[in-house]
């Protein structure tokens, strides 16, 4: 069943604050927990992607280091190199959290992929019922119809002894066998009476059993609709994983090249303690397309 949306930006981004201040990981996971599993995860997963983007866009650009003395690109350089290596091992942390998130997606995905299935074997099983129940509730109504023109007809020819039997008293009153007639045909329109009063309660119990199904029909239909909601959440948060991992690898493939190109440019600067063979114009040339290379990237 889908989980309303109850968080906001705001709380999202002081949740991530709070635990990059702790020195823990901001995960998916550990931000829904903070928030006490208000929401759902992909709501988590959305608000905490656009607080890192906003993170990410307030970043600069570093500085070109053809400008500065070699003693200090030395330095940036090596801090660069540090820089490349913890980035690389915080992309394969947050690739592996990536991976484990998914994995947690998958199960929840397997999980509600059961109650749908379970929720349409039940709506199945209902509307099995209801049509059973429709078909006994016309054939009671048939017998009901059946058992009242009967009755009718029982009572025309009740209606017509009783007036001959009045008429026969009239003529015979001393007749005992008639007078035991009468008691017979008054018993038997009693017991005519008491079926007419069980049929037309057999038919308000079938009735009110009609109605009971089908409140429980629009009840599994509506636990459906939220279910396949659900799934298309589901599907959605795959595809923004699926996109985070390209954007990830791709990350990684820029920091390579980075670490590439800042190794050719320590190798070739002046001053590294190796005399270089090129000309001053050919080393100015070298300087600048290194520096161009790490702008591009």
């Amino acid at each position: 069943m889908g989980r309303p949306a109850l968080i906001t930006y705001e709380q999202v981004k002081a949740v991530i604050d709070a635990l990059r201040a702790d020195g823990a990981k901001p995960t998916i996971d550990r931000i829904w927990e903070a928030l006490h599993k208000a929401g759902s995860k992909g709501t988590v997963h959305k608000l905490a992607k656009q607080y890192f983007a906003d993170l990410e866009g307030t970043e600069k650009a570093p500085e070109s280091l053809r400008l500065l003395p070699p003693d200090v690109q030395r330095v940036i350089l090596a801090f660069a190199d540090d820089a490349a290596a913890t980035m690389r091992e915080k992309i394969a942390e947050e690739l592996l959290e990536s991976k484990r998130e998914a994995a947690s997606l998958a199960d929840d995905n397997e999980r509600l992929t059961a109650e749908l299935d379970d929720l349409r074997t039940q709506v199945a099983q209902a509307v099995s019922d209801k049509a059973a129940a429709h078909g006994r509730a016309e054939q009671l109504a048939n017998e009901l119809v059946a058992a009242r023109e009967e009755i009718g007809t029982e009572r025309s020819a009740s209606e017509r002894a009783r007036t001959a039997l009045a008429k026969a008293e009239l003529r015979l009153e001393a007749i005992g066998p008639l007078e035991e007639e009468l008691r017979q045909s008054r018993t038997e329109r009693d017991a005519q009476r008491e079926a007419r009063s069980e049929a037309e309660r057999a038919a308000a119990v079938l009735s009110s059993q009609h109605k009971e199904h089908e409140d429980r029909v629009q009840e599994l239909k509506s636990s459906l609709a939220r279910i396949r909601d659900a799934c298309a959440r589901l599907e959605s948060r795959n595809g923004e994983l699926a996109d985070t991992s390209e954007r990830e690898r791709q990350a990684r493939a820029v920091a390579e090249r980075e670490r590439a190109v800042l190794a050719a440019v320590q190798a070739k600067r002046p001053g590294n303690g190796t005399k270089s063979k090129k000309n001053p114009v050919q080393q100015e040339a070298l300087w600048q397309g290194g520096s161009n290379e790490i702008s591009g990237q």
